[in-house]
């Protein structure tokens, strides 16, 4: 079996630390069609976290590689979906230390 996701859009909310720390939780904007936007729920750990943390918000654009995994939601008591990241490219990214931004595409190490 294969489990793999790619996607890219905008983030769409503030991260949520998760796991103790060890992650965070975000959701990011990607457009259907002209008329409809879904909304992925994603989890990101580790390094990446971190990286995300200090160049990224929400509204910028990322792309992100992973795999879905299924949860069960206790307070709904219905299976709920989200994205792992493997891999988060930063397709807009926000240096505030430095002061540089980018919009091209730059596909940071990590």
């Amino acid at each position: 079996m294969y489990n793999k996701v790619v996607i890219m859009g905008r983030i769409s909310n503030e991260f949520t630390t998760i796991a103790n720390g060890k992650g965070i939780y975000f959701s990011v904007a990607v457009p259907y069609n002209k008329d409809h936007v879904d909304f992925i729920d994603v989890a990101v750990y580790g390094a990446v976290k971190d990286t995300i943390l200090k160049y990224s918000k929400k509204g910028l654009r990322v792309l992100i590689d992973g795999y879905l995994h299924s949860y069960r939601s206790e307070k709904k008591q219905t299976t709920k979906h989200m994205v792992v990241a493997n891999r988060v490219t930063l397709v807009d990214f926000n240096n505030e230390d430095s002061g540089t931004k980018n919009e091209g595409g730059e596909d940071l190490p990590f």
